[in-house]
């Protein structure tokens, strides 16, 4: 008579992948917006906030994303939730 085989034992590859955890969910889009103190960028800012965007505002000047971030506000007609980053993206 033959000896049973061993019960196999399931390995991590034979078992479903465990869910991911969700990150939060933003409620609104976000938009990355570089150069936008001033011209092109800052014009794109305040369109995507008129459009129902968020901004993470990247130029070099601190006090000119700052009021590009309150046009922002002002022309979506709501609190747009701005973010800050003064630096130079050539630099990094």
């Amino acid at each position: 008579m033959a000896a049973p085989e061993p019960a196999s034992r399931p390995n991590a590859a034979d078992r479903p992948a465990a869910p991911a955890a969700a990150a939060p969910r933003h409620p609104r889009p976000v938009a990355v917006i570089t150069g936008a103190s001033a011209g092109i960028g800052a014009a794109t800012a305040v369109e995507l906030a008129r459009s129902g965007h968020d901004l993470l505002l990247v130029a070099r000047r601190r006090e000119r994303l700052a009021d590009v971030a309150a046009r922002a506000s002002a022309a979506a007609k709501r609190l747009v939730r701005s973010e800050i980053l003064a630096m130079d993206v050539a630099e990094h």
